[in-house]
């Protein structure tokens, strides 16, 4: 079964009387259990696609379809649990909490779905649980610029 499906997809953004066209005319299959890697030069829409193939964003024209459903039909509330469900992201800054180890960031979206926690195999996972006083590191926001 496909996972995802884009079929026509296009995002314009307005700015004033200008629209700009981020992405034209997309189709993509991605198929359950596959990877897939994005790559191109800036301003070439990397992002806005990955927004919308992680049901972040809805397309201008064009359908997404997640598991034969297009997301605009889903509500906010449920297009939050897919996400946390059934996609993945690796991101280029990784997004990670310093003080956790890999495995850990990986599994701390699985603190919020006990049953996906239930069903992994304990030798990988071991005895992770949330406890009662348990709260992530605060991690400080770093703002830099590129000479």
């Amino acid at each position: 079964m496909d996972a995802i499906i884009l079929e026509g997809v296009g995002k314009q953004y307005r700015m004033g009387d200008v629209t700009l066209t981020a992405l034209q005319k997309i189709d993509l299959t991605i198929k359950k259990g596959e990877f897939l890697a994005i790559m191109g030069p800036s301003g070439s829409g990397k992002s806005t696609l990955m927004n919308l193939i992680g049901c972040l964003d809805l397309p201008t024209y064009g359908e997404v379809i997640l598991d034969g459903q297009p997301i605009r039909e889903l509500s906010e509330d449920h297009l939050a649990r897919l996400r946390g469900r059934k996609l993945g992201f690796i991101f280029q800054r990784f997004n990670l909490i310093p003080s956790l180890t890999a495995l850990e960031n990986v599994m701390l979206a699985m603190l919020e779905e006990p049953e996906l926690l239930a069903n992994t195999d304990p030798f990988l996972f071991g005895s992770f649980q949330k406890s009662e006083d348990w709260s992530p590191t605060p991690v400080p926001q770093i703002l830099g610029t590129r000479s």
